[in-house]
This record gives structure tokens, sequence and C-alpha cells, in this order.
């Protein structure tokens, strides 16, 4: 299966183009602002399978997070999106370019500061359209006459073509212009080069490193990444690489990145420097950093040590602890489930918190790391899908004081603007301020 169904939407854009320039703008100018603002985002979740669009890569920038994108966008004379898709991010760059003396002059213009690839044909199709419809609406409101063919006017846009972004970003030496990048946010095998992560890393990563590395001195580089990139521990050395090549000027917590994608985002701009050695991470990945004591300097924090679908059924029989009894308790005492386990066993008092996590508040309204204080005599097999943290002095009290702190609204806030992913980890939970 391709993207080859979404032909169909871009030939109907392609007539929708070609209707501008011998009808009155009042019978298009609907479907043109439709075509600007969402709609290829929603013909592409119509007429292209998940299974597809996943494959692909394929899940397009849409308009309320174009917006946002281009108010981060600053003056350039060129701007260049190896992963273009139906040009969201060069459209939010064309509404920065100024116009010609005609709408000809205009795409003429646009033509040579405009620059965006993609494998999909029908996506370098629609991206091409839409700047056309882009360039016409603006001329239209500045009350010029759209004199140009849809034909010809698309020829003047040879900056939008077809191409594999990998190829293009090799060959790439020092852009002279502004890149936007919104990359495919699946995985893959890290690079042979690769020195910040190995095997399964992500797309977005390994793109966008690629990408920062291929523009001049001073030129700005502007993307929407996967919140795992910024709030992930495997991704700590990522982040050094990104600042080593990107003074970081903003970075904008978007949140979900449309109803339809179950993935957070961010927003990063920054400057192209000259290489250096980063010791200390950006306070910008990470809002509101404290110095004020953490969960860390009281309690021991680890994952449950079970794999429940890997471990043998061998050794002594144990209580055993997963994430589904948890529930919405506040305490319990020994687990009513058992298996044989010859690992590493939890001693109670301790407190149990689920690794999944979504932003906000769960179901209900409780708390996105609550806390379900452990007790008993017994050692206590738990399973990985558990974060259990552990008072250094044993101490029930400061168990209870813990689930406090982790049930409070101040703590959900933190961890929002601190990880956004769906899963809580390790070095994260260590760093939730104590005093709140």
């Amino acid at each position: 299966m391709t993207t080859d169904s979404y032909l169909g939407y871009s030939d109907r854009l392609f007539r929708l183009a070609g209707d501008l320039s011998t009808k009155p703008w009042h019978a298009s100018c609907g479907e043109v602002q439709s075509a600007l603002n969402g709609q290829a985002a929603e013909q592409l979740r119509a007429l292209v399978p998940r299974t597809v669009r996943r494959a692909e890569g394929a899940f397009f920038t849409g308009s309320h997070v174009r917006a946002r994108f281009e108010n981060l966008l600053e003056d350039s004379t060129a701007f260049w999106d190896p992963t273009c898709g139906a040009g969201d991010l060069l459209l939010a760059a064309a509404g920065k370019q100024r116009l010609g003396a005609t709408m000809r002059d205009t795409l003429r213009l646009w033509g040579k500061s405009l620059r965006g690839e993609d494998l999909q044909p029908s996506f370098v199709q629609t991206a091409k359209i839409r700047l056309f419809l882009l360039a016409a609406a603006r001329h239209e409101e500045r009350g010029d006459v759209i004199e140009v063919d849809v034909h010809s006017g698309l020829e003047l846009l040879r900056g939008i073509r077809v191409a594999d972004a990998h190829g293009e970003l090799e060959k790439a030496r020092s852009y002279g212009g502004t890149l936007l990048l919104n990359p495919p946010f699946g995985s893959m095998q890290a690079p042979a080069d690769c020195n910040w992560g190995s095997g399964s890393v992500s797309q977005a990563a390994v793109i966008s490193l690629i990408s920062a590395s291929k523009i001049g001195l001073g030129q700005q580089f502007v993307a929407i990444l996967p919140d795992v990139l910024r709030s992930g521990s495997r991704y700590a050395r990522w982040r050094s690489s990104v600042e080593s090549l990107i003074d970081l000027s903003s970075i904008d917590l978007y949140g979900q990145f449309d109803d339809h994608t179950d993935v957070d985002v961010f927003l990063l701009a920054g400057r192209r420097r000259r290489r250096r050695h980063v010791r200390e991470p950006s306070a910008l990945w990470w809002p509101h950093r404290t110095s004020a004591p953490t969960i860390e300097d009281i309690f021991k924090v680890s994952v449950g040590t079970v794999v429940d679908n890997r471990d043998p059924h061998s050794g002594p029989e144990l209580p055993f602890l997963i994430a589904r009894d948890l529930g919405d308790l506040g305490a319990i005492e020994t687990p009513g489930r058992s298996r044989k386990f010859s690992g590493r066993t939890f001693k109670p008092p301790f407190v149990a918190v689920r690794r999944t996590s979504r932003p906000g508040l769960r179901a209900g309204g409780g708390a996105r790391a609550a806390g379900t204080l452990v007790t008993g005599i017994q050692e206590i097999a738990v399973d990985n899908h558990v974060i259990v943290i552990e008072s250094q002095s044993g101490s029930t009290a400061e168990c209870k004081q813990l689930i406090d702190v982790l049930n409070s609204p101040q703590t959900s806030d933190w961890l929002d603007s601190r990880i956004r992913c769906r899963h809580l980890t390790v070095g994260v939970v260590r760093s939730i301020p104590w005093s709140q």
C-alpha cells in the first residue's frame, strides 16, 4: 500500500487553483482557506490508511501548530524544508516572504527562496498547489488580478521537488537560509557513525541532528520534534549534540501534536554556532528547574525487576506486584498475586508508582504520579512497569510524606513541564522537587 490515494485530493486542489483565473474570487475563497488551513491533514487521514501513514512517517502539521511555528521564524532570504510533506512549514515561511509586483513575480521569487523535498509525488504536488493558492490569496487581499494560470505558476516553484531528505542533506554544505523541519516520528536503526545512541532510535533525532549540521553559521534552525527527545534520559547525548551545533533561543512545549496523533511535541528554535563542548544542558530544555532538594536526596528510586513475559518462573514463590494492582488505592499490604522469581526483590515499606503516565490529570482527576504505599513483612517481586521508591531510612512516615508530594498538583504541573511522554522515567522521578 502507498500514498497514491492522496493523488485524488491533489487533483482536486489543482482544479481549484485552475478556476481562480476564470471565476470570481468569492466563488472559491472558502475552499482556498480550507486548503490552506488543516484540510491537507484531514484528507491524509481520510485517504491514506493509518498503517501506511505510520510506515511513511506522514503526519502533516496542522494549522494550530503551524501558527506557533510561524511565530518562531525570523526574517530570512531563504527557507528549506527537507521533509516538506504537503508544505505546511513552507506555507509558514511563505507568509513571511514579500510579494512581487504581480502574482507571477511572487511565484518566481518564492521559487528561488523556498526549497522543499519529499519522496511522495502526491505530497510534493499538493505542497506546490497550496503555495500557489497562498500567493493567490495574498494578491487578492492586496487587490491584484490573478493573472497566472496554475500550469505555468507551478513550474515557477522549481525549488519544491521529489527527492530523498537523507540524500539531499548529505549533499548540503552550509545552507545559507533557515532550515525548517517536521521529520518522521518513527524509529530506525542508528547510523554507523551515530555517537549519541545505538540500536533503534528516533528518526526525528537522526534527521534533526543531520539537518542542524548542514546550515551555515548564524542561520536559523526551527523544528517540531517528539517530546521524548527533550525529556527522555536515553536522548541526553543527543541533546548535547544539538547544543554543540545550535545556540538555542526557544523551546516551546506545544503538547499533543493534534487530536488524531497521540504524540506530544515541542518546537525548537536556535541558530547555528561553531561546534563546542557542552558541559551543562541548557535550562530551556526543562522549565522550572530548581536547586531545592529532590526525591533522590531522600529516597532510592528504581524500576521493578520482573519482566513477566520473559523471566522464568523459577525460584521461591513470592508476592508479585503489577501496575494493574495499584488501582487508585493509597496503600496496600502484601499483594494477593504471586509468582516464582529468583531475581532482586523489594522489602516494604516502599511507594509504588505506575510508569505509564499521560500528561495532565488521570481519569477521575488523580495525580499524574500517584503513589501507593506498600507495607507488609514479605519481600516482594515487582513488575518492570512499576517504579519503586524506597526510603533510605526504611521509614513508613517518610513514605507517607512522599505520597503527599506525589499527589500534589504542584508535582503534576512540574511533571507536565518536565516530561510529556506517555511514561515516567527513573531519572525524572528522582528529580521531582521534595519541597512543594
